[in-house]
């Protein structure tokens, strides 16, 4: 609406004004873009840690979450199945893991079943790394267009200076 009006009444102000908020806007997206791709190891180790804390929980109150989690991505623990080892649900029933990680309607299954071998944090790290690739490659595709906006409205500021 600003370039419209801007090159409508031929107005250098109004076109000035888009130029400004122009790149405002194209520097917001390209420290969104940096924070976004500087932030990715962080976020695997908060997953890493959610996933730990819904494990030490399992059996209290995480059980639909992690169940769910370990079902529908066929992965296992955090790591991997062993995690289940070193929490209480681990300790209150020996040598088993919970159903979902061998895709068993039964609560629990052994080791000896077949058992996702991946562990969830790779499984939710990949999912989100993808998430996250796709937004920046959307950031960058609208970064490339907006220069060419700029640039456009620029030489549209000179083409009127002129006139």
């Amino acid at each position: 609406v600003v370039l419209c009006s801007g090159t409508f009444w031929q107005n250098k102000t109004t076109l000035y004004t888009f130029l400004v908020l122009m790149w405002i806007i194209l520097i917001i997206q390209v420290a969104f873009t940096i924070w976004i791709f500087d932030d990715l190891p962080e976020f695997c180790s908060a997953v890493r840690r959610q996933l730990t804390t819904l494990m030490k929980k399992y059996g209290e109150d995480g059980d639909m979450t992690m169940n769910e989690l370990q079902y529908d991505y066929s992965c296992c623990g955090v790591q991997n199945y062993k995690d289940w080892y070193n929490t209480t649900w681990g300790y209150l029933h020996p040598y088993q893991i919970p159903g979902s990680c061998c895709n068993s309607l039964s609560p629990t299954c052994t080791a000896n079943m077949t058992v996702s071998a991946m562990g969830c944090d790779h499984v939710v790290s990949d999912e989100m790394f993808a998430t996250y690739s796709l937004l920046i490659t959307v950031t960058l595709f609208a970064s490339f267009y907006q220069v060419i906006g700029i640039s456009l409205a620029y030489v549209l500021t000179r083409v009127i200076h002129v006139i």
